[in-house]
């Protein structure tokens, strides 16, 4: 019974999330993060737009004038098309009062490609029609192409009619192959448009291997890192590789977010591939967030790209929540009936239990368990009694220390004085000349650091008899200390000595070996970094040294 209950709540549950392909699981959480933070994305476009639109106070001369709304309509394109659409106006007012012929044009045609986006395609052929790229200078040539191209491409997509649609897409081809005849192949649009090309004439691979090299570099903070994303994409589709489709469209989608391009197609593309595959929570929530930056940026043509497949998806995720409340409130009842079935059975085995008889096999596993503990306890008496007599010999040697530096401080004190009473004589003999000589010389109090440091190193050694060698130990091989004949230890060991007592403080130690504190910092640093294991662990180490 209790094998049926599992295996129909595996089969209901976790089948079907088995089924689901789902793109990079990192991708997806960078895309959903991106959402969250979409308002963060949104203020910094706002906060740059609104610093470009307070130039428009300032006195600009015209041609001034001109760039600043050439810019707001480039800037406001992605992201609302009506104020796109109004700067883009005002651009196209500013270059006929200029009189200029190629101003005249160039916004002309940037008018043009914003009607493409708007889904204004008559206007934007009537632009066009009155344009003549032999007339066009030749750094305009390209825009024009360009956006011809787009004008057809747009129009594809959205004709119904077959013959229409192929019409369509070969005056797209022919425009695109005007523009690579005459642009710069290292140009990005050039080399996208090149890519478009590519997967017309089937060149799926070699278009995926340019696109990809295209992005080299790119990051998804770049605006034509969505650009790259999306056309790789569209050859993943037509390859046949839908998980790298996906995971292309997410990152297209992350690029947009990002960026604060409203005017998008990646995220309802995706939304939709994820719908046929059946995860419909994600497409959801996804063609929901595409919907509203369309709605946002008032671009007519996105919104009805989602309109299209908006109310299928939405049908399709309201039944899909339908059927989890059915199927909660099945697993509630066959929870409770489990809950009901496992509490009698535990005041069954309860009242079983008290029948049973075992409180001989209890006092055996006790006594076992006792006689395990009086082992113990044997062994661990052992253990004290040696701790104890090893602290009894430490309390010995550490008596014997005690005296020993007791009788060093009665010896200098004694020099001290002997030191005092010659001074003295000295002064009193009126020997002012021998006196500032004595006073002058360090020899005197060199020798009695010498001795000092030479009793220090006795008694540490005679602590630590392997100090020496364990410290070399923590060295790398070509790094380890050889101590001169008739030393006991030099500068660098005695520093670390102080260190094994617990004094490690620089400044304390400087004062014990009469050097300056920079130079005890630099004698660690230099040692650490001769370490042969983590350098940030060397010190410790030698805390423990024996």
């Amino acid at each position: 019974m209790n094998k049926f209950y599992s295996i129909l709540i595996f089969v209901s549950v976790f089948l079907p999330l088995a089924a689901q392909q789902g793109f990079d699981q990192q991708t997806q959480k960078q895309l959903d993060e991106a959402i969250r933070n979409s308002n963060l994305y949104i203020k910094e476009k706002e906060d740059k737009l609104r610093t470009l639109k307070l130039k428009e106070n300032n006195k600009l001369n015209p041609e001034n004038k001109y760039l600043l709304f050439k810019d707001l309509a480039s800037e406001y394109r992605p992201f609302k098309s009506d104020s796109a659409l109004f700067y883009a106006k005002q651009a196209l007012n500013t270059a006929n009062a200029l009189k200029s012929s190629f101003l005249i044009a160039e916004s002309q045609l940037t008018l043009a490609s914003i009607y493409n986006t708007n889904g204004m395609y008559k206007e934007s052929y009537e632009i066009l029609s009155s344009l003549h790229s032999k007339d066009l200078p030749e750094s305009l040539k390209v825009f024009y192409y360009g956006v011809s191209a787009e004008l057809y491409r747009y129009m594809d997509a959205f004709a119904s009619d077959k013959d229409l649609r192929s019409y369509y897409n070969k005056q797209r081809m022919v425009y695109q192959d005007s523009l690579l005849s005459i642009s710069d192949p290292a140009d990005l649009n050039t080399k996208l448009v090149k890519a478009d090309r590519m997967v017309d004439q089937g060149q799926i691979n070699e278009a995926i291997v340019l696109l990809t090299d295209i992005q080299k570099g790119m990051t998804p903070a770049d605006r034509n890192y969505a650009l790259t994303s999306n056309a790789l994409s569209k050859a993943y589709k037509l390859q046949g590789n839908i998980p790298m489709e996906k995971e292309a469209l997410a990152l297209s989608a992350i690029s947009d977010i990002r960026n604060a391009v409203k005017e998008n197609t990646s995220l309802g593309t995706l939304a939709l591939q994820l719908y046929k595959e059946g995860d419909l929570v994600e497409a959801y929530n996804y063609i929901r967030f595409a919907l509203d930056d369309a709605l946002v940026s008032d671009s007519k043509l996105r919104s009805i790209e989602i309109l299209r497949i908006l109310p299928e998806i939405d049908k399709a995720y309201k039944e899909q929540s339908e059927a989890d409340k059915r199927k909660l409130m099945m697993f509630f009842i066959i929870v409770s009936v489990l809950s009901i079935f496992l509490l009698a059975s535990f005041f069954y085995i309860l009242l079983q239990k008290k029948k049973l008889v075992i409180a001989n096999e209890r006092i055996f596993d006790f006594n076992e368990e006792l006689k395990k503990l009086n082992a113990d306890l044997l062994l661990k008496n052992s253990e004290v009694s040696e701790v104890n007599t090893k602290l009894s010999q430490l309390n010995h040697i550490q008596g014997g220390y005690i005296a020993k530096y007791l009788k060093l401080c009665s010896v200098y004190i004694g020099k001290m004085d002997d030191f005092r009473r010659s001074l003295l004589k000295k002064a009193s003999a009126e020997n002012t000349k021998e006196l500032i000589q004595i006073l002058k010389s360090k020899e005197w109090l060199d020798d009695e650091l010498k001795a000092f440091y030479n009793d220090f190193d006795r008694a540490f050694l005679n602590l630590y008899p392997n100090f020496v060698e364990s410290f070399n130990n923590l060295l790398a091989d070509d790094e380890k200390i050889e101590i001169k004949q008739g030393e006991l230890l030099n500068t660098e060991l005695r520093i670390f000595a102080l260190i094994r007592l617990g004094i490690t403080e620089s400044s304390q130690i400087a004062d014990f070996l009469r050097y300056s504190v920079t130079t005890i910092y630099n004698y660690r640093t230099k040692m650490r970094n001769r370490s042969k294991g983590p350098r940030e662990e060397f010190e410790k180490e030698v805390m423990l040294l024996q």
